[in-house]
């Protein structure tokens, strides 16, 4: 249908602003669809893991085979049980099944964010994502600065927010405890040595290729796409497009401090820590200098590779202890 092609394919007009995070949608329809993450109208939120769900009936369901120990019903029982050919994950839904492979074991993602270019799975997880660039979130946390799109976003931040010792998913290996048994899961690899996709530069381990593809691309500076205005080269399309929106002076967002204006939300941050803060939370685990953002912290290693001469010992160094805890 119309509606699909508009939703899920890149290179459409975006006409429609969603009033409360000023998002902009392809059709109507969409735009309906995704208000609806704003409305708490016959909504529940799961307070372990953020989850909303239609009512408090689905609330109970959901509560009942993700956050209990009780055995599932005769009926699901007579669902197969799926696995992961690649991985120890499991399930009784084909689709959920589908997604967990293109997320964990496939390199191709065929849906890009038209800002900052993440590439994704399906279009729910890219309109998922789309809510990070809005430019307006009206729900703050009481206990932090943090700000969210929708109050169901709210409710998975505040979580964080609960002492290590409350949470009720314990690792039988270590002290950590988690919110939700898939958090445990993943943290567990850690553990069983599941995690052994490594870096050959700087040593870092990963649960999957895609990752490490992700990862790889941090130390190199090869820059295959160019502008055709000014010869500028870039990684990847999302930032070759928000470099053409600066040539057209194109203004989505300001800095509230200095008035500073960007294509996107997500560079006002960016600014908003480099100029407007003394923070420096980033440190090299080579030399010991610290910076503002992870930006400036893998342009930096990027640049004394090479050039200091501790460098690649240091890194030697770095990549047998990670294997060793592999």
């Amino acid at each position: 249908c119309i509606a699909h092609k508009l939703s899920d394919h890149e290179g459409v007009q975006k006409p429609y602003k969603c009033p409360v995070c000023k998002t902009l949608w392809e059709t109507k329809r969409v735009r309906k669809r995704h208000m609806e993450v704003h409305s708490s109208e016959k909504k529940s939120i799961c307070n372990i893991c953020g989850k909303t769900l239609k009512n408090k009936g689905t609330l109970q369901v959901h509560m009942k085979y993700n956050h209990s120990d009780e055995k599932p019903s005769p009926k699901n029982l007579k669902l197969q049980l799926l696995s992961c050919k690649e991985c120890d994950y499991t399930t009784r839904h084909k689709i959920s099944l589908k997604e967990h492979h293109m997320s964990a074991h496939s390199l191709e993602k065929p849906f890009a964010c038209e800002v900052c270019d993440r590439k994704f799975v399906n279009a729910r997880r890219k309109r998922k994502h789309m809510l990070t660039h809005a430019t307006e979130k009206p729900f703050e946390c009481t206990e932090c600065d943090k700000k969210c799109v929708t109050e169901q976003l709210l409710a998975k931040h505040k979580l964080s927010h609960i002492p290590n010792e409350e949470r009720p998913h314990a690792c039988d290996q270590c002290e950590k405890r988690f919110n939700n048994e898939g958090q445990l899961k993943w943290h567990k690899n850690i553990h069983t040595g599941a995690m052994k996709v490594i870096c050959d530069i700087c040593g870092k381990v990963f649960l999957h290729a895609a990752a490490l593809k992700r990862h790889t691309m941090m130390h190199t500076d090869e820059r295959p796409l160019k502008c055709e205005i000014c010869g500028k080269g870039f990684r990847n399309s999302g930032h070759l497009k928000l470099h053409i929106m600066y040539h057209k002076k194109i203004i989505n967002a300001r800095c509230p401090i200095c008035g500073f204006g960007a294509p996107s939300k997500w560079i006002i941050d960016r600014h908003i820590k480099q100029v407007h803060t003394d923070e420096t939370p980033f440190e090299c685990d080579v030399c010991g200098n610290k910076y503002k953002t992870k930006y400036n912290l893998s342009k930096h290693k990027r640049g004394i590779r090479g050039s200091c001469k501790g460098f690649n010992a240091s890194v030697s160094s770095l990549q047998e202890k990670r294997k060793s805890k592999a």
